[in-house]
């Protein structure tokens, strides 16, 4: 069964970013805006990916701030 891959928008590099299956992606302060941004977390109490039965999952170890997904809905700019 082939891993479908994980593609992350990095701020930092204003690209989407390859992330492997085996490894957790965090969502840090780096990765999202290069550092710039302190409101973002540094791992691990910032949020992250990881594959896990077949699936990704989104999970966080800080009760205090709330994670959401969104999906993205690229537009067409004239």
């Amino acid at each position: 069964m082939a891993v479908s891959g994980l593609a992350v928008w990095s701020g930092e590099s204003r690209t989407w970013v390859s992330r492997p299956a085996d490894e957790i992606t965090w969502l840090d302060r780096n990765l999202m805006s290069g550092g710039e941004d302190r409101s973002l977390h540094r791992p691990p109490r910032c949020p992250a990916f990881r594959y896990v039965h077949h699936r990704w999952e989104l999970f966080s170890r800080d009760v205090t701030h709330t994670v959401y997904v969104a999906p993205y809905t690229p537009r067409n700019h004239a």
